[in-house]
């Protein structure tokens, strides 16, 4: 996911752009998802083919967030939530490259199994870490709660080098879980920006979208920039885009001219690069008025006063709102809201053989029918017959 090729151009190039760093008395907000698939391949055995290794698991996370709290680092994680409709070639096409992957007769290890991430909900409501589970895709809300509490921000998502917030990836950590310091590399845009000419920071939306991302094809900006379709070197990507930028009278004539002799998609580009630079602007949470309720967050309450909203309006019923906030209901139950689909989850297993899920289609009609009523059909899709992804049943919400 993010930016294709950045990471590992970053990475390459890790002392021009990053400094060394030690947490201590301060607060992160940790993405939950690249978390937990991080720990899980730093941890796994080689048994992923049978599924479960829950325990284990559970010792990670918990060696993990005590880690933080011995150092005075208190962790709030954000996880993400529903699927967007935007992203459903990306999320499909990725299901299709999962199948493929597991279905082979040399077992993977990169295969989290299915409970993988409700174990590290269950353990951070156990010991009352700061978390919330979003509506939609969290990246928005990281940087915006990240702001507020002007604090780093750990993930793995590329996407947050090209952010003004501080940024540690996970990967640039030194996770001694016996210590009682956490020395990590701190990554500022400013750094990079300064590589490239100078470029202001406002800019960073622009870059975002001319490198491509989930969102914007890579190749849309090839001819613009000078650029062979289906270049991967970011270094010189990046090269071209700063040039031309500088190039430009200001930030609108940049977009109406990076948009302009589109030859398709026109209108589409032009909407999510301004997505992009909404969110790249935003300052307001819509979640911090759920975790500022956690204790360990008290002595911040007053501080932060005048930034707090009321809670962030949502389609889910009462009864099931603050469940959902806080990873007891599953995310999914959000997607089969807002798309009125559901994507299993691919998992390995005999691929010769119907696949997991098939067993529980009677009991998802009965959840569907009490989220969404009884005379709803909802598409599902995930493996069927072998390697293929396809949409599988309707499954129609029935009474309990």
């Amino acid at each position: 996911m993010g930016i294709p090729g950045l990471t590992s151009f970053i990475k390459n190039n890790s002392t021009q752009y990053f400094e060394n760093h030690q947490l201590t008395d301060t607060l992160v907000i940790i993405d939950g998802y690249a978390l937990t698939n991080f720990l899980y391949r730093m941890h796994e055995n080689q048994t992923s083919a049978f599924g479960g290794d829950y325990d284990i698991m559970a010792t990670v996370y918990i060696d993990f967030i005590n880690l933080f709290l011995r150092c005075k680092v208190i962790p709030i994680f954000v996880f993400d939530g529903a699927y967007e409709q935007r992203k459903i070639e990306t999320i499909i096409n990725r299901m299709s490259q999962r199948i493929q992957l597991y279905g082979n007769q040399i077992k993977t290890s990169d295969c989290m199994p299915y409970f993988g991430s409700d174990i590290l909900f269950d353990i951070l409501n156990d010991m009352d870490i700061p978390h919330v589970n979003c509506d939609f895709e969290a990246d928005a809300e990281i940087v915006a709660m990240a702001k507020l509490l002007k604090c780093p921000v750990i993930s793995r998502d590329s996407d947050f080098y090209m952010n003004t917030v501080p940024y540690i990836p996970l990967d640039m950590i030194t996770l001694d879980f016996k210590s009682t310091m956490i020395n990590c590399r701190l990554y500022k845009v400013e750094k990079l920006l300064n590589e490239f000419g100078g470029l202001h920071t406002s800019y960073l939306p622009l870059i975002a979208a001319l490198l491509g991302n989930d969102y914007i094809r890579q190749d849309t900006f090839s001819s613009l920039l000078r650029l062979r379709p289906g270049t991967f070197n970011c270094g010189l990507k990046l090269k071209r885009i700063t040039e031309w930028l500088r190039r430009q009278k200001d930030i609108n004539n940049a977009l109406y001219n990076m948009t302009y002799n589109l030859p398709h998609s026109r209108d589409y580009v032009n909407n999510q690069i301004k997505n992009i630079m909404k969110e790249y602007k935003n300052t307001d949470s819509k979640y911090l008025t759920f975790v500022l309720q956690y204790k360990r967050m008290a002595k911040y309450q007053d501080g932060l006063k005048n930034y707090l909203k009321p809670n962030e309006k949502t389609i889910l019923p009462l009864w099931l709102e603050n469940n959902y906030r806080k990873g007891t209901i599953n995310s999914e139950v959000m997607t089969i809201l807002t798309l009125k689909k559901i994507f299993f989850k691919v998992q390995i297993e005999d691929y010769q053989k119907p696949p997991y899920y098939e067993v529980s289609f009677k009991i998802l009609e009965v959840i569907f029918g009490l989220l969404i009523g009884k005379n709803y059909t909802v598409p599902t899709l995930g493996r069927k017959n072998g390697l293929n992804t396809e949409q599988l049943v309707k499954l129609r919400g029935c009474e309990c």
